[in-house]
């Protein structure tokens, strides 16, 4: 029998163990998960990177997908992110148990009621409970959920406001509020009656108004007849500012039994300033706020500028008016308002004149009281004077 030689031997030898270093090879790869070249098995979820957006972008009702459900034009919801919320109003006799709604979701998401997929513009579901609302859940693609609740209401609108001269014989003319809308996200009525008018006559009033369809007016428990029913409106109510003011709480309610809470304020005029009387008091006065130092208030007809090392602005919705004791006064009112100081009022100045011809005024900056004296010269600004620039208000 012939003998292996030397050299073969190496060779069987080196290409055993080249095999067993293969198979170990392999071994190792396997107990990796196949290293980095290895492809994701398909059949395994667990292994795809699944998105997990699940935002409701849009909400919003169409003529078109709803008109046979009385809907009369589009309408679009109001979305909350904070509270997961969506409200949205409808025109009075909407069928609001047959609604299509129409909406957005993030990207890969869907959106159930209940188990029920939705379709955006298709579905049809009842939105009529606005006591629980309707709950929907945006599903994300990887499973996660996020739950909205939607409260479709009938549309409530104070659309006109005032008091008839024939139904308030106490007033010299017809009032018609200066503003009725949106506030701030609150409701708000804004009148301004003549000249002249006392608080006991505010006691009785009695105002005219339109609304949207099938909403009433309520005062407390008493529901408000056109033009008939007497409303106290010498009561305090909050403004938008920190100031109290004259007015009433109006609640308007829809037939569905939503409701919404609109603030009436009253403010008595005050007789306008004619030009001629005021100039006296155009100029510069110095003063100090306390705490916060000295301030130089200029004032002229259609200006009221302040100047001081904390603060300096400028007003120029303003006014001059005077008073039934026969004072004059300055108010500057929030920008693009209606001139109502008990609302929008910023700063309100009077002015006392003393003997020897000095002239004063008293108001407040930054709700604290200031006295200011008229100066012999008017006040020009200057980087060295130490006052900052003014910026407008």
């Amino acid at each position: 029998m012939k003998t292996m030689s030397k050299s073969a031997k190496k060779f069987f030898a080196a290409a055993a163990c080249m095999g067993m270093l293969l198979v170990c090879f392999a071994g190792c790869n396997q107990l990796n998960g196949g290293g980095a070249t290895e492809q994701q098995n398909p059949n395994n979820p667990s292994n795809s990177q699944k998105s997990s957006k699940k935002q409701l972008l849009e909400f919003k009702l169409e003529k078109a997908n709803n008109a046979d459900v009385g809907l009369s034009k589009d309408v679009k919801g109001r979305v909350n992110e904070k509270n997961y919320s969506v409200t949205i109003e409808v025109p009075a006799g909407t069928d609001k148990t047959k609604l299509k709604a129409s909406f957005k979701i993030s990207d890969k998401a869907k959106l159930f009621i209940g188990t029920v997929e939705q379709k955006s513009g298709e579905t049809v579901n009842d939105f009529s409970n606005i006591t629980d609302g309707v709950k929907l859940t945006v599903k994300a693609e990887d499973g996660t959920t996020q739950e909205y609740t939607v409260k479709v209401y009938v549309e409530i609108r104070i659309r006109t406001f005032g008091f008839k001269q024939m139904d308030n014989t106490q007033l010299p003319g017809d009032v018609t509020a200066a503003y009725c809308g949106f506030l701030g996200g609150r409701g708000v009525i804004i009148i301004k009656l003549p000249v002249g008018t006392t608080e006991e006559s505010l006691k009785t009033l009695k105002p005219s108004f339109g609304t949207s369809p099938d909403v009433e007016l309520f005062v407390k428990d008493t529901k408000l007849e056109n033009g008939m029913t007497p409303v106290d409106f010498s009561e305090i109510v909050d403004g938008t500012t920190t100031e109290k003011s004259w007015g009433a709480t109006i609640v308007a309610k829809a037939s569905d039994g939503g409701t919404l809470t609109y603030t009436a304020v009253v403010e008595v005029d005050l007789e306008q300033a004619p030009k001629t009387e005021v100039e006296k008091y155009f100029g510069s006065y110095k003063g100090v706020i306390p705490g916060l130092g000295e301030v130089m208030i200029v004032l002229a007809w259609d200006k009221i500028t302040l100047y001081s090392s904390q603060m300096s602005m400028y007003y120029q919705n303003m006014e001059w008016e005077k008073m039934a004791d026969g004072k004059y006064t300055c108010t500057a009112y929030t920008k693009n308002k209606p001139k109502v100081k008990g609302m929008f009022g910023k700063s309100n100045y009077t002015f006392i004149e003393e003997t020897g011809g000095v002239i004063k005024v008293t108001g407040a900056i930054m709700g604290r009281p200031v006295t200011a004296t008229k100066q012999t010269t008017d006040f020009v600004w200057t980087p060295e004077c130490g006052y900052k620039k003014a910026n407008p208000m």
